[in-house]
């Protein structure tokens, strides 16, 4: 993340998603930790605990029902991840 603010979705993901972390473990992670683990949660469910692993080493019970809970309530933000990855212009929303 280039030092754009977070859109409000990976905002209230890392609100929900991870309440069982340690406090300091959260306040350590860059917002571009949570953004790869925020498309991880998104992916197969087959394949997202994998996925996640390889980005956080770190999985629990509690994570993955928060994680699956969240999806199952939360659309995958779409246009504003892709802005990110695409270097979209500021407040661009395409």
């Amino acid at each position: 993340m280039d030092g754009r603010p977070p859109f409000p979705e990976l905002i209230a993901f890392r609100s929900k998603c991870f309440r069982s972390f340690p406090v300091s473990q959260v306040q350590r992670m860059t917002l571009s930790q949570i953004l790869r683990l925020y498309a991880c949660g998104y992916q197969n469910p087959n394949i997202w605990k994998v996925l996640w692993k390889n980005q956080m080493c770190l999985i629990s019970p509690l994570i993955i029902k928060d994680v699956e809970e969240f999806v199952k309530a939360t659309p995958f933000a779409a246009a504003p991840f892709m802005n990110l990855m695409c270097g979209g212009e500021k407040g661009n929303n395409m």
